[in-house]
């Protein structure tokens, strides 16, 4: 890009500009992109009570009864927590085992246990078949069949009689309990998109993008021969049904894994129903992903920053140019719960910068915010406005002869931002989570090039692209995870991702304590004379605090 044409472009992506307008086409794009952001049996086979039961000790180490379950590590003996070092930890949640670190755990599905010959070890180790009662001699005592010490890494619990029993219970299940939405030849994947209403439309394109995904896909082969199998949840208009609409899905036990769902409004209670029933959900549609919104939930693995995350990175973007000089700094919210929380957070990230303390208000409901802080010298608001309340800020301010430096998310930032009184000019900056424009050029040429095959048409490719980069991060979970697939299996390939290019949006990085795959946006800036976008910044990672 050079100086004497700012302007980004994209040209193979016609957006509809309203008559009347000078705002670019292109600046139109940037703004609309910064807001979204094997043994099979039958499903009657469902495991009993009891082995449900055994199933929360094997993978979770935890007890019905509400006891806490103990273990014995190595030859001291040292006692630890049974949820620290759950059976499924070393032995797989299929019990096949995963050699690691030089140790090699043992196959612990019935049919290997079972043999009628004994099993022979690689260690040398020899011994008849298992019984229920050696099983449980076993997991108590550390001992085989034939009187054998079993490896010092083998932990012995203690367990209580019917804890025993019900661990016995779901070992005879191993191998055969398949995650709902698994079927030998199938993998049931849902998304959740308007079907009525004013998104109707924009559901339509998602469902559309999604379908032609997953069928190329199984045209190559599915995962491991299993063919991906859309359902389509209808969201209710009124986001507060969403979650209870999500947990009647999710209950009837068809579906393996969400994607692409359409959650704005309703994010935090969406995000507990998927972690209460333990389904992955990948990249959905949400406006304002908190933080804290998986702090005790993994399994969901959002796609792009929310108002906090972008908040970050303008912040850090305003340090840069102050080159160290600390600002006086506000953050304007709406009052709402989330955005309140939201700067609270901000506030707390200035503060952490060595800033002096940053004021918070609610424009809208505190009297004579504007006045308050001009009186107060501020250098620089987040703003976290949008409408009718982010333009009346912005003209109060100009009525009062004061124009500070504006830093405002880009998922808030509408056609108005083009329209405010002129002293705001260049004094404007939007954060962005989109692609670098220094990237390679072959980035989208896969969401082109689908969009051309299917027909796709560009109607709502912001909201298309970001549900197609959520099946691409699925479908490279599920790859990762192997034959053997599971949720928890998904969520664990999932936490490895590093770095993943989908050509879609930014590279993705997920871990154990991240659960927001781009963290971090590109700043630009207003120019209000030339009705554009100027690039500002590089990209900024928005860390945490």
């Amino acid at each position: 890009m050079n100086a004497s044409n700012p302007r980004v472009e994209t040209p193979w992506l016609p957006v509809a500009v309203p008559d009347g307008t000078k705002a670019s086409v292109t600046s139109r794009w940037i703004l609309v992109l910064g807001w979204i952001f094997l043994v099979a049996i039958p499903a009657s086979a469902e495991l009993t009570v009891q082995e449900e039961r055994g199933k929360a000790i094997y993978l979770r180490g935890v007890s019905a009864s509400g006891e806490k379950i103990m273990a014995l590590m190595g030859e001291t003996e040292v006692e630890v927590p049974a949820s620290v070092i759950p059976c499924g930890s070393c032995h797989g949640r299929d019990g096949r085992g995963r050699p690691e670190g030089g140790i090699s755990p043992s196959n612990l599905t019935w049919q290997a246990l079972t043999k009628p010959y004994g099993l022979d070890h690689p260690s040398g180790r020899q011994h008849p078949p298992y019984t229920e009662r050696a099983l449980k001699r076993a997991f108590t005592m550390g001992i085989d069949p034939a009187g054998n010490r079993l490896h010092v890494a083998m932990p012995r619990y203690r367990l209580t009689l019917q804890d025993a029993e019900d661990l016995v219970a779901y070992i005879r299940r191993l191998g055969e309990d398949l995650d709902p939405g698994l079927t030998e030849d199938s993998i049931a994947v849902a998304t959740m998109i308007p079907r009525q209403g004013p998104a109707a439309s924009l559901g339509e394109a998602v469902e559309t993008v999604l379908r032609a995904r997953f069928e190329e896909l199984n045209r190559r082969g599915g995962i491991y021969h299993r063919r991906v199998e859309l359902k389509v949840v209808d969201a209710p208009h009124e986001p507060t049904a969403r979650a209870e609409a999500l947990r009647r899905w999710l209950e009837a036990g068809e579906t393996f894994a969400v994607v692409g769902a359409f959650l704005s409004g309703a994010e935090e209670e969406a995000a507990a129903v998927f972690g209460e029933l333990e389904t992955p959900l990948v990249g959905p549609l949400a406006s304002d992903p908190h933080l804290d919104f998986f702090a005790s939930n993994p399994w969901v693995f959002y796609l792009l920053p929310g108002l906090e995350d972008l908040g970050f990175a303008l912040v850090r973007f305003a340090d840069h140019q102050a080159t160290g000089q600390p600002l006086r700094t506000a953050i304007v919210h709406d009052g709402t719960e989330s955005t309140a929380a939201s700067a609270e957070q901000i506030a707390a990230f200035v503060t952490d910068l060595g800033w002096p303390p940053a004021r918070t208000a609610g424009f809208g409901f505190e009297a004579g915010v504007v006045p308050a802080l001009r009186e107060a010298d501020v250098d620089l608001v987040v703003l976290l406005l949008s409408g009718d309340r982010q333009a009346t800020f912005l003209e109060d301010a100009a009525a009062a002869d004061w124009f500070p430096r504006i830093l405002l998310p880009g998922a808030l930032a509408g056609s108005a931002v083009f329209t405010v009184p002129s002293g705001f000019d260049r004094r404007i900056f939007l954060a962005f989570p989109t692609l670098p424009q220094d990237r390679d050029p072959r980035d989208l040429a896969a969401y082109r090039e689908l969009s051309e095959r299917h027909d796709l048409g560009d109607r709502h490719a912001v909201a298309q692209i970001a549900a197609l980069a959520a099946a691409e991060i699925l479908i490279e979970g599920m790859k990762r995870t192997g034959r053997e697939l599971s949720r928890g299996g998904l969520v664990a390939a999932l936490e490895q991702v590093v770095d993943l290019e989908t050509g879609l949006v930014p590279p993705v990085t997920y871990g154990p304590n991240r659960r927001i795959g781009v963290r971090g946006a590109r700043v630009s800036m207003v120019d209000l004379k030339r009705q554009t976008l100027l690039p500002a910044s590089g990209w900024i990672e928005s860390g945490s605090r």
